[in-house]
């Protein structure tokens, strides 16, 4: 049987980190007045569905046999493996901007701002879309929250809010 060793190391990460998470989810203390998730519920459930990624790696590290294909040439095979990896570091570029620049333009333009960025760095060609969905969309996480959470969204600095 072949196994792809990475999902399988990285699903047994997966189900330690799990098992770790939960065991200190447990150890949140419940107070008197807690409903009736507590406040341990929503990390129990984060650590659930991190062992349950992890399981489903591991499976999937058992059923798919590794691609090895003998015209690849391990420089390129090298290349292209790390490009997924500095793609995800733009995006994680991208959202360290917004967590700056949040308190200085304000959540929902900030959020538009980020929808808009993320949507461009994906590809998503210039146009009207990229401004209508990402201005619709703040809007939207703006009245979610504001009316329908009952939570308000901070200001900004530099539009004088507080």
């Amino acid at each position: 049987m072949r196994v792809q060793r990475g999902d399988l190391a990285l699903g047994l990460g997966a189900i330690v980190l799990a098992a770790a998470w939960l065991r200190l989810a447990g150890g949140i203390a419940e107070s008197l007045l807690s409903d009736a998730v507590g406040a341990a519920g929503l990390p129990r459930a984060v650590g659930w569905a991190l062992g349950l990624v992890g399981v489903l790696l591991c499976v999937r590290s058992i059923m798919r046999a590794p691609r090895g294909d003998a015209s690849t040439s391990t420089g390129t095979a090298a290349a292209a493996g790390w490009r997924p990896h500095v793609r995800a570091l733009g995006l994680l570029a991208i959202l360290f901007g917004y967590v700056l620049a949040a308190p200085w333009l304000g959540y929902a333009v900030a959020t538009g701002v980020l929808l808009a960025a993320g949507a461009a760095y994906a590809g998503v060609r210039r146009g009207r879309e990229l401004v209508l969905v990402p201005v619709v969309a703040a809007f939207v996480f703006w009245l979610l929250f504001v009316h329908a959470f009952g939570i308000p969204m901070p200001g900004s600095v530099l539009l004088g809010g507080a």
